[in-house]
């Protein structure tokens, strides 16, 4: 999946939120825990349908082992949102579970399982039936289209064995040329 970063001052009109949280305002926010501020998000991350999942925050505030990291902090996890501050139900120490987030690097589904882990919460791809969101992507396009498994020839036994798919269609005797 392709993640798309919003920093502050970039048009977030195209976006929604994955809640019913407005976006609007949300880098002036200070982002508070149970037991302290960690300060204001550095970002957002939209997915490919342009819906914000995470915001990024960073824990410089209260890492204790040398410098700090930035985390994901998925948008279900906000419980509350007022014109300064946006509420989240964790105390600061349980985020240092939560694997470190760079721009540079693609966000892993480990990452983002981890995010959800911390805060109890059910993740945003789990669909029907506890299927991940792939598991019903996959079985929905194979109900919406016509599957028809490739063939490889008997007659070419290297392909078969390189790996190779290779499709062909047999010409009928009775069609007209």
């Amino acid at each position: 999946m392709a993640w798309i970063e919003l920093q502050n001052g970039d048009d977030l009109s195209y976006f929604e939120s994955d809640g019913e949280i407005d976006l609007g305002g949300i880098f002036s926010k200070s982002v508070q825990c149970i037991d302290r501020s960690l300060g204001k998000p550095l970002a957002l991350l939209a997915d490919d349908g342009l819906v914000v999942r995470y915001f990024v925050v960073s824990l410089d505030v209260i890492s204790e082992y040398g410098k700090g990291k930035d985390v994901i902090i998925p948008i279900d996890a906000i419980r509350g949102i007022d014109a300064e501050n946006i509420y989240i139900e964790v105390v600061s120490d349980e985020l240092e579970d939560i694997p470190s987030y760079r721009s540079d690097r693609p966000l892993t589904i480990d990452m983002e399982r981890a995010a959800y882990r911390i805060f109890g919460l059910p993740a945003y791809w789990e669909g029907e039936a506890g299927l991940e969101e792939s598991e019903n992507y996959f079985y929905r396009y194979l109900e919406s289209h016509e599957v028809y498994p490739k063939r490889i020839p008997k007659r070419m036994p290297y392909e078969r064995q390189s790996g190779k798919v290779v499709h062909f269609t047999r010409r009928r005797k009775y069609q007209n040329k």
